[in-house]
């Protein structure tokens, strides 16, 4: 079943998570093609979704996705500046999936900027939380992939891939 598929799926069933998560992967997609436009169009279906149904994680989700396409497709002084905001919130909620994603798109946007420093620190974070969430719940890390690839565009990419070799449990 395709990520489209699925969303008409969730929809017809109704079920606001099923919808939420799939309008999560179709943001990412157009997120990850670079689209802005698309991007802000999916984000705000999930925002009216995440705040209609009071589901937090999306509307940090929807909001990382349009700080970065809202600044016409890359990621400024002012884009990390929100992110930072929301990476903060999402620590908050203690849900250890928002932290590792929040991590992933505040890294990117840090290594956009030349913060390279940051871009390690928060990539070890995520990786961390990465760990702990495959160790306490025994399943893969959906965004260590994104990980090792956001490290092979570092400028720091040696620590970065030593750093997510470590990863190779959790795939």
């Amino acid at each position: 079943m395709t990520t489209a598929e699925g969303q008409i799926f969730a929809e017809q069933m109704a079920h606001p998570p099923s919808i939420g998560h799939s309008l999560v992967w179709m943001t990412n997609l157009m997120y990850q093609r670079r689209e802005a436009a698309e991007t802000v169009e999916f984000a705000d279906h999930l925002l009216r979704l995440a705040e209609e149904h009071a589901m937090q994680q999306y509307v940090l989700q929807a909001a990382s996705f349009k700080a970065w396409a809202e600044h016409d497709g890359h990621y400024d002084a002012d884009a990390v500046q929100i992110l930072e905001t929301l990476h903060e919130k999402g620590r908050s909620l203690g849900h250890s999936g928002i932290v590792v994603f929040q991590g992933l798109v505040l890294a990117e946007a840090y290594n956009a900027v030349g913060r390279h420093d940051d871009t390690m620190k928060i990539i070890g974070e995520a990786i961390e939380t990465a760990r702990q969430q495959n160790s306490q719940l025994r399943k893969s890390c959906p965004l260590c992939p994104q990980l090792r690839a956001l490290c092979r565009k570092t400028e720091t990419s040696d620590t970065c891939q030593k750093e997510t070799s470590s990863l190779s449990g959790i795939s």
